[in-house]
C-alpha cells in the first residue's frame, strides 16, 4: 500500500475525476468531501445536503477548497458522486486511517451483519451489509454486501478477508457471534496468520462437547458482565426507589397489570372514576349488570336486562311513529 495520507481531503484527492474538462466549476475532491460530511450529519438526500451546505457555507467553503459563493447544486452533487471509484475511495480512506496513533498497534475488529434503514437495492428492498468495526478506532473499517454469491455473513467475510487485510494489515483478532463459528471461515483466518474469538452455543453440540472435554480442567473466573434475557416490560431499577420510581416499589412478574384486557369493563374498573359507554352512560357491572349509582331492578331478578343501545333508547323516551 502507498504512503499514508495526512488529511481526509487529500484522501479524496487521490480519486480520479470522471468528469469532462468542459464546464467544471467545483473541485471534485471538494464535492466528495462535502457529501461525506453531509452524510455524517445525517443528510441522506442531495436536496437536503444542499440546504445544509448553504446554511454552513461560511465554515465549509475555505477548508474544503471551494471558491464560488454558493455550494454545488443537488443535481451536480448527485451526478458527480455517481461515477467515482469505490476501490480508490477505500484505498484512500485506509491510508488516511493509517496515520492515526491507534492504528499503529494491533487492532481487534468485530464482524456483524446489519440491515440498512436508508439504503435500498434496485427492487426497493433494504440492503443487508456485513460491517467490520474496529474497537480501538471506534469506526467501521469496511462493509460487504450479503447478496448474490455471498448469501450468508460468514461467506461475505471469507470472500472479503484478503481485501480487508490488504488495506488494514494491523488487524490481529476477529470477534463475532455464534453464526460465524464455522470451520471454513476459521481455516481462512488462521491461514492469514490472524486469530479469532467466536461464540459457541448449544446448536453445535459436538463442538461444545469437544471444548468441555479439552478445557474441563482449566480454572475459570466469573465474567465481567452477564447478559439477561428480556421478556415483557422491565421492572423498576432498585436505584429508582425513593427517587420518583413508578409505583414506589419494584414490580415482580406476578403483580404486573396487563396493558389490555378482553373485557372493557375490567379495564375501566382499574380506575377510580370507572368507565362510560358510547352514550356517556356508566359501564355496567360485570356480575350484576347494574350501572354505577343505579338501584336494583324491580322484577326481583337483581340485574338490568337491557344494556347498550336498548338502554339508550329507554332514556330517550318512547318512540313516536
Amino acid at each position: 500500500m502507498a504512503a499514508p495520507i495526512s488529511t481526509l481531503l487529500d484522501a479524496f484527492a487521490q480519486i480520479d475525476d470522471p468528469r469532462k474538462a468542459r464546464g467544471i466549476r467545483h473541485p471534485y475532491a471538494s464535492m466528495l468531501a462535502l457529501v461525506f460530511l453531509g452524510l455524517l450529519c445525517r443528510q441522506t438526500d442531495m436536496a437536503g445536503l444542499q440546504r445544509w451546505a448553504s446554511d454552513h457555507w461560511r465554515a465549509l467553503k475555505a477548508p474544503l477548497g471551494f471558491t464560488r459563493k454558493k455550494p454545488p447544486h443537488a443535481t451536480t452533487l448527485s451526478r458527480a458522486t455517481a461515477k467515482f471509484s469505490l476501490a480508490q475511495f477505500r484505498d484512500g480512506f485506509a491510508r488516511r486511517l493509517a496515520t492515526l496513533p491507534q492504528a499503529a498497534s494491533a487492532l481487534t475488529v468485530a464482524a456483524d451483519g446489519k440491515t440498512s434503514k436508508q439504503g435500498h437495492d434496485a427492487q426497493g428492498d433494504p440492503v443487508h451489509m456485513l460491517n467490520v468495526f474496529a474497537h480501538e478506532l471506534k469506526i467501521c473499517l469496511a462493509q460487504f454486501p450479503v447478496t448474490g454469491g455471498k448469501p450468508t455473513e460468514p461467506q461475505a467475510l471469507k470472500d472479503g478477508l484478503a481485501e480487508l487485510l490488504e488495506h488494514y494489515p494491523s488487524i490481529r483478532l476477529f470477534t463475532a457471534d455464534a453464526l460465524f463459528t464455522q470451520r471454513p471461515l476459521a481455516r481462512v483466518i488462521l491461514e492469514a496468520d490472524r486469530d479469532f474469538l467466536f461464540a459457541v452455543k448449544d446448536h453445535q453440540p459436538a463442538l461444545v462437547e469437544a471444548i468441555t472435554t479439552s478445557l474441563g480442567d482449566v480454572s475459570g473466573r466469573e465474567p465481567d458482565a452477564k447478559s439477561v434475557e428480556k421478556r415483557g416490560r422491565r421492572a423498576a431499577h432498585p436505584k429508582a426507589l425513593g427517587r420518583g420510581g413508578r409505583g414506589g416499589r419494584l414490580q415482580s412478574r406476578g403483580d404486573r397489570v396487563p396493558r389490555h384486557r378482553a373485557d372493557p369493563a375490567d379495564r375501566h374498573r382499574d380506575h377510580p372514576g370507572g368507565g362510560r359507554d358510547g352514550c356517556g352512560e356508566p359501564l355496567p357491572d360485570r356480575q350484576s349488570g347494574r350501572r354505577r349509582g343505579e338501584p336494583e331492578a324491580t322484577d326481583g331478578s337483581g340485574a338490568w336486562p337491557l344494556v347498550g343501545r336498548e338502554r339508550a333508547a329507554l332514556h330517550q323516551g318512547p318512540l313516536v311513529g
